[in-house]
């Protein structure tokens, strides 16, 4: 399984919560810095041919993302949490109706 780490101070406002993914990720130049760009992106963490990140985890594997000072996220800005947890679940979701295992695990406390 890949750990990726992210910092939920870097996620308060909507702009740095997509930047702050599309840097760590390394997202395509394309990518639109919104939710359904960031679903897109997310759900093809472990195809490397489809071109949406250079991070990459076994096909059929898992990435967990680690949020770091997740409680200030939620409290500092839950629409940006939110966004996460709906997001990520979005990723997941797809990919459970394709046949598909899950892909993103959340890891955090708040």
């Amino acid at each position: 399984m890949l750990r990726m780490t992210i910092d939920g101070n870097r996620l308060i406002r909507e702009h740095s919560f997509f930047e702050e993914f599309s840097e760590k990720f390394g997202f395509p130049p394309e990518f639109c810095r919104d939710r359904e760009s960031w679903v897109d992106c997310m759900s093809y963490l472990d195809d490397a041919e489809m071109g949406m990140s250079s991070v990459h985890c076994k096909p059929g594997g898992a990435v967990i993302l680690e949020i770091v000072n997740a409680s200030l996220l939620k409290h500092r800005s839950p629409t940006q949490y939110l966004t996460l947890l709906e997001c990520a679940a979005t990723v997941n979701y797809r990919r459970m109706e394709s046949g598909d295992p899950p892909l993103l695990i959340l890891s955090f406390t708040v």
